[in-house]
């Protein structure tokens, strides 16, 4: 790992070159939620696609999830804090109304630093704003000061009894951005839209919980016709700036999408494909022959919540090679907000071949991506693979599987213990200080990873502390 990252990179190629991700020890499935809720078996499973929902006690929070991701970061692919002059935090789950994540990330990086950033909100899409800041700043400031970009996602995503809570989950994921990168952002294509929507929010005065009010509904109803409008915007700016007039879901190594829950992600290849075949352009799956052209003779429904069977059917093989793969974490954790999309990144570079590491000749491999924030806002960009950078890109793969087997090390809890840590962080959130995570006082109930950051307490003038725990052995 030694020497992958040097001053020395040329100002070009910029994207991102490393990425981890820290997830709560503990978690649930989804079919014994189904029984322990009394509902009708596969509903979770297979109405959402969801099989497992991670979970975080009271004594984790948004700032010791980023905490960790960043700092696994930092170790794993051996960075120099000096070396970083950008740090921006995407982040729904605030601790305070006022002083930024990122101000609390600051101890990992020295006293006296000189660093840009501070923090991004928009529901699940403020890891994406701190993206593309972080990318600007790059191109800004990079020829002359030669400083890397650090950009964290970091969410808990708690609701209260009812339908919606088997949406929950948590997560965070820290990307590394420089010159040079693995995989090179695609500039000027990306395509954003903005509009003012109530179908998920959060409001302050007299509603005082962690939970979100949700309108299910419209909430899914503008996540697919803004992914439609940004499709098309992407497609005209190809077209303009590339010269690609043809370019279609069929042109991509992998496809990925902000997840609520994976059933939301197979409706969002449906309308891409069902778009592209209305436009005439190509359509992978040859076996759907029949239905791909019923589709291009077809006008677009007025309501894109409602998917036809033909554009089911026809994105069906889109849905198997390009996005379904890259799930894996989305189904296991769950909802995590703004880190939901990234660890798609994960899934895709965890099952990416030492062969095909480098580029086909005359081919290009890219990756689609899909951000969307209630409120709301959304953006379609995309990526390129960089077949001139194989160490960092061996080395994004290697922390990619890793991450994915640290899945596995994970410890399943039951829908009542569930439930009653749910309780625990409701009472945690109202109450007077100071305070302590009642959490400390359960560690085999409620473990961690080993070298985890964690909440120990909140003081007198509601100032929060954290701990870590030893790097070789786990609070248990």
């Amino acid at each position: 790992m030694v020497g992958i990252f040097s001053n020395g990179d040329l100002p070009e190629d910029f994207g991102i070159s490393g990425i981890s991700c820290y997830f709560p020890k503990t978690f649930v499935k989804q079919n014994e939620l189904e029984k322990a809720n009394g509902i009708a078996a596969g509903k979770y499973t297979i109405g959402l696609g969801q099989t497992e929902m991670a979970f975080c006690s009271d004594k984790e929070d948004s700032v010791s999830l980023a905490l960790n991701a960043t700092q696994m970061l930092l170790d794993e692919y051996q960075i120099d804090p000096s070396s970083v002059g950008f740090l921006a935090v995407g982040s729904e789950t605030l601790v305070d109304k006022s002083k930024s994540i990122m101000s609390a990330l600051m101890p990992l990086f020295g006293e006296d630093v000189e660093m840009s950033g501070a923090d991004r909100k928009h529901a699940c899409y403020g890891g994406t704003q701190a993206l593309f800041d972080a990318l600007a700043w790059l191109n800004w400031t990079y020829a002359e000061d030669h400083k890397l970009a650090i950009v964290v996602c970091t969410d808990i995503a708690v609701y209260d009894e009812g339908p919606a809570r088997c949406t929950g989950g948590a997560g965070a994921v820290a990307l590394l951005l420089s010159p040079g990168a693995p995989l090179v952002f695609d500039r000027g294509l990306q395509s954003t839209i903005a509009c003012h929507s109530y179908d998920f929010f959060k409001p302050v005065g007299s509603y005082n919980c962690e939970y979100p009010i949700v309108a299910g509904a419209d909430s899914i109803s503008c996540y697919l016709g803004f992914l439609s409008n940004c499709y098309k915007k992407y497609k005209q700016k190809s077209k303009v700036k590339r010269g690609q007039s043809s370019l279609s879901l069929a042109d991509f190594d992998a496809a990925c999408f902000h997840s609520p829950f994976t059933k939301l992600v197979r409706k969002a290849v449906a309308v891409m494909v069902a778009e592209d075949a209305r436009d005439g352009r190509r359509v992978m799956g040859e076996e759907n022959r029949e239905e791909i052209e019923r589709l291009r003779g077809s006008d677009e429904p007025t309501n894109l919540s409602l998917i036809s069977s033909d554009a089911l059917k026809a994105s069906e093989h889109s849905w198997i090679h390009l996005s379904n793969p890259n799930l894996e974490m989305n189904r296991r954790l769950g909802n995590m907000y703004t880190p939901s999309l990234y660890v798609q990144l994960v899934g895709y570079l965890s099952r990416l071949e030492e062969e095909r590491m480098e580029r086909e000749e005359g081919k290009e491999r890219r990756i689609l991506m899909y951000s969307y924030g209630s409120g709301s806002i959304a953006s379609v960009f995309s990526f390129t693979l960089n077949e001139g950078r194989t160490e960092r890109l061996k080395r994004m793969v290697q922390v990619s599987r890793s991450i994915m087997g640290r899945l596995e090390e994970r410890i399943e809890r039951t829908p009542e213990e569930y439930a009653e840590t749910m309780a625990q962080r409701e009472k945690f959130y109202v109450q007077r200080v100071p305070s302590t995570p009642s959490s400390l006082c359960s560690p085999s109930l409620h473990p961690l990873f080993p070298g985890s950051f964690h909440l120990s307490s909140i003081d007198e003038n509601n100032r929060r502390h954290y701990a870590r725990t030893d790097k070789k052995h786990a609070i248990m």
